[in-house]
């Protein structure tokens, strides 16, 4: 009986230790893609000033941004543009990062053509990250 109760012990030590480790590694996985993200929306600020004129602000969307399709080899993300002429909800960037240049941009509003205009933008950008991060590029 007392041989039962220390492989039983033993056994849930081995247990809660996977466990344990499990959570470890996937903490670090989703630590490690979420620094990813990040990096690609700091590629993608320069790209948006090299792109559009007089841009003030850029917001990542945190809910629908950073979404990478590996087979296509393209990454999507959500902004909202701030420019003199004002402030859209919501546009789509597609970055295809072996070109290294934004290879498609559109509203998901009417408005977002409205309010961004080609050409480039020379001035300090204010960034918020998906993270909630600040920044300026």
């Amino acid at each position: 009986m007392k041989k039962s109760r220390v492989f039983l012990i033993v056994g849930l030590l081995v247990v809660i230790c996977f466990a344990i480790g499990g959570k470890l590694y996937m903490n670090k996985e989703q630590e490690k893609e979420e620094k990813e993200i990040i990096e690609m929306e700091k590629v993608i600020v320069k790209q948006i000033k090299n792109t559009f004129e007089d841009v003030k602000r850029i917001e990542f969307i945190a809910e629908m941004s950073g979404v990478h399709n590996e087979k296509a080899g393209f990454w999507s993300f959500v902004v909202n543009i701030t420019t003199p002429n004002g402030v859209r909800d919501t546009g789509n960037i597609i970055y295809k990062a072996d070109e290294n240049k934004i290879t498609s941009y559109g509203p998901i509003s009417k408005d977002f053509d409205d309010i961004i205009t080609p050409g480039k933008t020379i001035d300090l950008v204010e960034v918020i990250f998906s993270d909630g991060s600040k920044g300026g590029l």
